[in-house]
């Protein structure tokens, strides 16, 4: 998928301007990026546009982390609220299904805990999933 395509993707599906939706796509892969290891980043990285590529390393690996601690640390780095930091979150990783081979997607879903399937359109583990909110 081409840097224009996702921006465009991101902009219609999470209603942001250009900006805040290359902005977005960034902090959600480099936050991914933290959870997974270096050659899974590389392999995906090597399907992202060259503006996305260095986003998956740009923060060291740290081996585990809820999706709780996930949806915080995107709110952090984008300034923003706690839902919306869900809200951003699943739609860039619906993009990121699309940008990726279904391979690929299949290994990160390996990788992360069950909880974080709903990162990839599977409803929420219960009432007390962090993305309740």
């Amino acid at each position: 998928m081409k840097y224009l395509t996702m921006i465009k993707e991101v902009q219609n599906t999470c209603e942001l301007d250009a900006e805040d939706s290359a902005h977005a796509i960034k902090v959600v892969l480099e936050t991914l990026g933290e959870r997974l290891p270096a050659t899974e980043r590389k392999h995906i990285a090597d399907q992202l546009p060259v503006e996305f590529k260095h986003s998956l390393g740009k923060r060291d690996y740290v081996s585990d982390f809820d999706l709780e601690q996930f949806y915080t640390r995107v709110a952090s780095r984008e300034r923003i609220r706690y839902a919306q930091a869900v809200e951003r979150t699943r739609c860039i990783m619906g993009l990121l299904q699309q940008a990726v081979s279904a391979g690929e997607i299949k290994d990160i879903k390996t990788i992360l805990p069950a909880e974080y399937g709903e990162l990839f359109g599977q409803a929420p583990e219960g009432p007390l999933s962090p993305s309740a909110v």
